[in-house]
């Protein structure tokens, strides 16, 4: 499935300008000159009908940028644009390579849950163990969305067949 974007409708609920570097990802640099990039792939894990994707953001410049909760409001932004696109579903699996995954899942879910229409979608995560590292892998999905629950079920499916290992 193609992704539609429109960067225009991104930057009238950003308050970081964003720009576009491929379609599917995008950058932006904050007031404090530290620039981001945050897009989609997509992602097999839980589904080959192309409709499930895995989110990532990264700060391209620093490894501790200062707070600053217009990143939060940029990143709902772009994934409001995001779940325009029929039947998407969305995963997030946050990032290991500085032993700070937890942090980065907590920031995570209370974005979610500090944007108004949270209720508009459903929000599951699983820590995951696997080879003395702890993943915690995230799922959003509309309500509305027809594939809601068999995203669940392969979520909670991938989630048991790693426990068994």
């Amino acid at each position: 499935m193609s992704l539609n974007f429109s960067l225009q409708s991104i930057n009238q609920l950003s308050p970081y300008r964003v720009d576009s570097v491929n379609g599917y990802s995008f950058t932006f640099v904050t007031r404090f000159g530290h620039a981001y990039e945050a897009g989609f792939t997509e992602d097999y894990m839980l589904s080959d009908d192309g409709l499930v994707y895995q989110f990532f953001l990264s700060c391209v410049d620093t490894e501790t940028p200062q707070k600053d909760e217009y990143v939060m409001s940029t990143v709902i932004a772009i994934l409001k644009e995001f779940f325009k696109n029929q039947y998407v579903s969305l995963v997030y699996i946050c990032d290991t390579h500085d032993g700070r995954q937890a942090v980065r899942q907590r920031l995570f879910s209370s974005w979610f849950f500090r944007y108004p229409d949270h209720g508009q979608y459903d929000y599951s995560y699983k820590q995951l163990y696997v080879e003395s590292n702890d993943y915690y892998v995230s799922l959003i999905c509309p309500v509305s969305n027809p594939l809601l629950q068999d995203r669940k079920d392969a979520l909670e499916a991938l989630y048991q067949k790693i426990s068994e290992k």
